[in-house]
């Protein structure tokens, strides 16, 4: 999609260098393909520099300069303007709503051999449902959700509800739509009440084979959860957090978004975890590594 084209539909004159992108993401992601983000503060002028999947910015006028100066030879569209963040989420809104950018409508396939029970809410485009699973009372599937093969999902659980994005505006809060979805491979056990959210564009939640996860968890938007974890009552894991296989989450463990939890890891009751922990580590209540 050309950035000119975009920006004219939410009333954005500022693109001063044009060019294309099929993506849309943070600063910190890495797309395969070219990623329009956006950037608003100096000090990370230098991410842009090293992240090459970002193809488009958008930007204020004083980073502008900064940007063409740093890159130099590297052909990148930009477009100006005094709320980089908001017109960049208008952009992100604007594509969900109006365009088939991020994904179009097909008809859910639910598996003849999986048990729905009667009072369970699934969305009729774009869920899939594999053999053998089971989705109980008062659950609610959102459209983007892929459930594999020998799934249990317990009553009143919540698969690919928009995440918490907002934004201040001057005076308004602006919640952020989300365009991912959600991945749970074969023989993930989920029990009550489990909120589980999307991801945030292209990209999905993920919840590999054999974790099991426990009542009153919370998983974030872009979350990776790795196989046979388990993820005990109350936990919230924030968003972009990637934890690794054979992890355990205790009873009432906060885990902060945009970190690694490394392999075999176990996050005791209570544990507040604000940083990244190596392969194999204990974190303790109040604790983190």
């Amino acid at each position: 999609m050309r950035l000119s084209y975009i920006c004219s539909k939410i009333n954005l004159a500022g693109v001063i260098i044009d060019s294309e992108f099929d993506d849309l993401g943070l600063l910190a992601t890495i797309s395969d393909g070219l990623m329009l983000s956006f950037l608003e503060d100096s000090k990370y002028v230098e991410d842009l520099r090293n992240n090459s999947s970002i193809s488009c910015i958008i930007t204020n006028e004083t980073i502008s300069q900064q940007i063409l100066d740093i890159l130099g030879n590297r052909q990148i569209g930009i477009a100006v303007s005094t709320s980089p963040r908001s017109d960049f989420f208008n952009i992100h809104n604007y594509l969900i709503d109006h365009t088939d950018f991020y994904y179009s409508n097909k008809q859910s396939i639910i598996s003849d051999k999986a048990k729905i029970e009667k009072s369970a809410s699934i969305a009729g485009n774009n869920v899939e449902i594999d053999e053998n699973s089971y989705i109980g009372h008062n659950v609610v599937i959102h459209p983007n959700v892929k459930i594999g093969k020998n799934v249990h999902i317990g009553d009143g659980s919540i698969i690919g509800a928009d995440g918490f994005e907002c934004f201040r505006d001057a005076d308004k809060i602006i919640n952020v739509k989300h365009a991912g979805g959600v991945f749970i491979d074969n023989n993930v056990n989920i029990h009550s009440n489990v909120c589980i959210d999307k991801g945030l564009f292209r990209n999905n939640t993920i919840i590999g084979q054999y974790a099991s996860i426990d009542n009153f968890v919370h998983i974030a938007h872009n979350v990776i959860i790795g196989e046979r974890t388990r993820i005990a009552a109350n936990a919230v894991i924030s968003g972009r957090t990637m934890v690794g296989k054979d992890v355990w989450i205790g009873p009432s463990v906060t885990i902060t978004n945009g970190i690694k939890i490394g392999n075999g890891c176990s996050l005791t009751i209570g544990s507040i975890v604000t940083k990244s922990v190596p392969d194999g580590k204990v974190v303790m209540w109040k604790l983190a590594f």
